[in-house]
């Protein structure tokens, strides 16, 4: 198998398990072959504390990281007048901590996300563009 993590290349053969470098923050993952036609499988870690949001500004998607390891959080989503546009209880576990959202029907605007789990209360902020 040829892994790439963050851009760095690993070859292994024969193995069933890797240890991998990983870092604070987005870790990107992609597994393949050296046969085009068998894929790439990719996956995306998130390790850190504070959570993250990204494309900021954002057009359709937004990319919530969620910091911490609490399984449970609570995202709501506030435009800049404090009205609730968005609620989602979400199952998170150690590995994937990435919450997906559809924004591209909100009017252009600064928007506040926030993030509520058993450990703490954070907030982030977004420009919907």
């Amino acid at each position: 198998y040829i892994i790439r993590l963050n851009e760095i290349e690993f070859e292994t053969t024969g193995v069933n398990q890797k240890e991998l470098p990983l870092q604070k923050g987005l870790n990107v993952i992609e597994v393949r072959t050296n046969l085009s036609c068998q894929g790439t499988h990719k996956e995306m870690i998130y390790l850190d504390s504070p959570s993250a949001l990204y494309p900021n500004p954002v057009q359709d998607n937004l990319t919530v990281l969620v910091g911490g390891n609490s399984p449970l959080v609570h995202l709501f989503i506030y435009d800049i007048q404090g009205n609730q546009r968005y609620f989602e209880e979400a199952q998170l576990n150690d590995l994937h901590r990435s919450i997906a959202l559809a924004v591209a029907d909100y009017p252009a605007g600064n928007y506040i996300v926030k993030l509520v789990t058993k450990d703490h209360v954070e907030t982030l902020k977004f420009i919907k563009q």
